[in-house]
């Protein structure tokens, strides 16, 4: 069992739910935070993540709607285009979206085929890496770094955040996105 909350160091954690065909991914609730932290004792398999690739211009697709919601969101709060680097880009949807309103554009991403197929169908490059282990360049900044449904999956939450931080210009904005596992929807999944 996960000894500690990864975010706030609480060990007043309780297991909230399993997920798995013999419930072997557990994930536990801090009591002080409410932060979700996955046990990775069973191993952390990102790699479903990475099996399928949809079109990023595919304007039907579930998750490019998703991406596309954020897309809009962005467009509210920041009325210029400047320098955006999206971690956990996934097939580019978001980045696709904003070069085409003049964004500067960068992706990160675990998998190289998903990498690979960003670039094959959208011609933006993807760097390929661990987020967690990325070395920030010296002149490398961004008006806006966004992590969606990333930070859940990191084992070292801090350091992520210590990491976004030093990739945003002084006045640069950060946008992360988490699951909501308060929401409705999921409450009754998991009835």
């Amino acid at each position: 069992m996960i000894s500690q909350c990864r975010l706030c160091g609480s060990k007043k954690l309780y297991l909230y739910y399993t997920e798995g065909n013999d419930d072997q991914f557990k994930y536990y609730r801090c009591l002080d935070c409410k932060l979700v932290n996955y046990d990775m004792c069973t191993g952390l398999d990102q790699e479903k993540q990475s099996k399928h690739f949809t079109d990023p211009r595919d304007n039907t697709h579930k998750s490019n709607m998703g991406q596309e919601q954020t897309y809009h969101f962005i467009k509210r709060y920041f009325t210029k285009p400047g320098k955006l680097l999206d971690i956990g880009c996934n097939n580019g949807r978001l980045l696709l979206l904003a070069r085409k309103d003049g964004w500067e554009v960068t992706g990160i991403e675990l998998f190289t085929f998903l990498a690979d197929s960003v670039k094959k169908t959208t011609g933006i490059d993807v760097k390929v890496c661990n987020f967690l282990e990325y070395e920030v360049g010296e002149d490398e900044s961004y008006d806006l770094v966004i992590l969606r449904h990333v930070l859940e999956h990191l084992p070292d939450c801090i350091l992520a955040m210590n990491k976004i931080h030093a990739l945003l210009k002084s006045n640069g904005c950060a946008l992360l996105e988490f699951p909501n596992t308060d929401s409705p929807d999921l409450r009754l999944k998991w009835l």
